[in-house]
């Protein structure tokens, strides 16, 4: 046997064998599908919420030192940075908005109000918030502190500001 014949016997034995494929020159036509429909509220779109209050924590962190004349502190990005953290764990898709006040510590207070109930929450600092609630209809009210458990806030946000 030559070198030749022996080379061309040896690629024959490992060469990857063919694969049939047999639906090359096949005519196939397209099949059609309906695209889903994707609601408002889905999780590919942005709440609601989400673009006031981004506008409104860039007019806070715009504050300066002494931004009221009486020396208060600049607002503080952190407490901004643990508000926006707060509400995206909080609000619903459609939940109010919050008003945003700076406060002369350098924190923000976030306050939602309407006939039937008021909520504020004060952001001290990160992992340092007060929350105060009143109900209006019962004529109760509660206050109290948090630092990364957010639930009962999330269901009062939902049950009166949805």
């Amino acid at each position: 046997m030559s070198v030749a014949a022996v080379d061309y016997d040896w690629r024959e034995r490992r060469s990857p064998p063919q694969r049939w494929t047999g639906f090359v020159n096949a005519d196939v036509d397209p099949v059609p599908a309906a695209r889903p429909l994707v609601s408002p509220q889905s999780t590919a779109s942005r709440p609601q919420w989400f673009e006031p209050t981004l506008r409104r924590i860039v007019e806070l962190l715009e504050l300066g030192p002494n931004w009221d004349g009486r020396g208060s502190a600049a607002v503080n990005r952190d407490a901004l940075s643990f508000a926006l953290h707060m509400l995206w764990q909080t609000m619903g898709y459609a939940t109010a908005a919050p008003s945003m006040v700076p406060l002369g510590n350098g924190g923000v207070q976030l306050l939602w109000s309407n006939a039937s109930a008021e909520i504020e929450v004060e952001v001290i600092r990160p992992n340092e918030i007060m929350i105060y609630y009143l109900n209006r209809q019962a004529g109760a009210d509660r206050e109290w502190r948090a630092e990364t458990e957010f639930s009962e806030l999330a269901d009062l946000l939902r049950a009166h500001f949805t």
